[in-house]
């Protein structure tokens, strides 16, 4: 990998890569609408599934499949990273839906969210105290009282 240290031609070259993912995103959504038709159409999933296949890491997959399901005879499979076919009933206006709202509109990214561990422990503990409340679950006494020794010491 050659990498760009010139700043204007560096310039140049996210402005090319950017056009470039505009241009491959409409043919995603254009592939993803038809495979969605094909679906509904043909009462299967062979297309929808070999779009999700051959797509690369860089796509969002759940929101893909969460589109999918949404808008297309289509279910999410038991390991949750493809779709079947499923004999449902759609809007009638599903079809057009589904090409009014990419699947990265439908389901947007969450934003990121930094880790914050004692956020975390008091969220457990809170948790925690209220399962302590019922009979059937396993909240030890001790141990709930070392991870509020625990939480007090994160202060």
């Amino acid at each position: 990998m050659k990498l760009i240290i010139d700043g204007a031609e560096l310039t140049k070259f996210i402005d090319k890569v950017c056009a470039d993912h505009k241009n491959v995103e409409g043919r995603i959504h254009i592939a993803a609408c038809s495979a969605l038709y094909h679906a509904n159409e043909h009462r299967n999933a062979d297309m929808m599934m070999r779009l999700m296949a051959g797509l690369g890491g860089s796509v969002r997959r759940n929101a893909l499949i969460a589109w999918a399901v949404e808008f297309g005879k289509l279910e999410a499979t038991a390991d949750g990273k493809s779709v079947q076919f499923a004999e449902k009933e759609l809007d009638e206006k599903a079809q057009e839906l589904a090409q009014n709202k990419p699947f990265w509109d439908f389901k947007p990214e969450p934003p990121f969210q930094a880790f914050d561990l004692n956020a975390q422990i008091q969220a457990l503990i809170k948790k925690a105290e209220k399962a302590a409340n019922d009979e059937r679950n396993n909240v030890p006494s001790k141990e709930l009282m070392e991870l509020r020794k625990l939480a007090i010491g994160l202060v």
